[in-house]
């Protein structure tokens, strides 16, 4: 169970309003040498950087992808697809009997 937090919230009219919430914590186990690795000094690049605090470039950055294609080579791909849902044994089979019929 969560414990109640009370935090207190300015609304635009400059009223104060009581917001309850309510917190989870969760316990995870780790290993042994991940809890003696947090307890390293900071070291290179980043040994001026407070514990907590993050170097720039320590984490992804969002970038935008663009990819430009031909109308023709997309359509084709997307009928390749609906081919692909419709294909099941029954529908092989019965082309496969259509081919025999033509055949005759």
């Amino acid at each position: 169970m969560g414990t109640t937090k009370e935090e207190y919230e300015k609304l635009e009219s400059g009223k104060k309003v009581m917001v309850p919430m309510r917190v989870y914590t969760r316990t995870y186990d780790c290993r042994p040498q991940v809890l003696e690795r947090a307890k390293w000094k900071k070291f290179g690049e980043v040994a001026g950087v407070e514990r907590g605090q993050h170097y720039r470039g320590d984490f992804g950055e969002d970038v935008t992808l663009k990819i430009i294609t031909h109308d023709a080579e997309v359509r084709e791909d997307i009928e390749l697809v609906k081919q692909f849902k419709t294909f099941n044994t029954q529908t092989v089979k019965a082309n496969q009997q259509l081919r025999d019929l033509e055949k005759l």
